[in-house]
């Protein structure tokens, strides 16, 4: 196929499709009416006997279109946000851990080390350092700091802080 046969067929196939465009263009803005447009542009009476047509029964007479039915559309706002608003971020509630069953006897505060004397929530004494595991009820819970009277406890990013039963009072 030489290039000028193929430039005659492009020519020919544009051509075809302009025509096409504008025929259908042509039967969409025609303004040929249907049969019956005349019974629809004519005025509805209960009746049906304004112009002389028979009367139509309940059952097959087209709804009456009033001003009311339209108030739920009058009420929109025409300038309104194309998206949904994003939701609300959720309000992620976080419980308090559950408190500390442990009872702080004695603390022993040197220069060089600290330790605490403990009394875990099974009955068992023991003496732990700073950094340990407070005990196996507990294992998130870890000795922050030993100082006299008290101990910090942390656990996560909770801190508790625990005193002889003597000062409390």
């Amino acid at each position: 196929m030489t290039l000028k046969s193929k430039k005659r067929l492009l020519s020919a196939g544009s051509l075809a499709l302009t025509c096409a465009a504008i025929g259908v263009l042509v039967w969409g803005f025609s303004t040929a009416a249907p049969p019956d447009a005349e019974q629809r542009a004519a005025p509805r009476t209960v009746a049906g006997k304004a112009r002389g047509h028979a009367a139509k029964s309940p059952a097959s007479a087209e709804p009456v279109i009033s001003r009311g039915s339209f108030e739920g559309i009058w009420d929109r706002p025409l300038r309104r946000p194309l998206f949904d608003p994003p939701p609300p971020p959720a309000v992620v509630q976080k419980n308090p851990p559950p408190p500390l069953h442990v009872q702080l006897l004695a603390t022993m505060v040197e220069s060089e080390s600290a330790a605490a004397l403990l009394k875990l929530s099974n009955g068992e004494v023991v003496f732990r350092k700073v950094g340990e595991v407070l005990g196996a009820d507990y294992p998130q819970a870890r000795i922050a700091k030993i100082e006299p009277g008290t101990v910090c406890v942390r656990r996560g990013q909770e801190e508790a802080h625990l005193q002889i039963d003597d000062l409390k009072k």
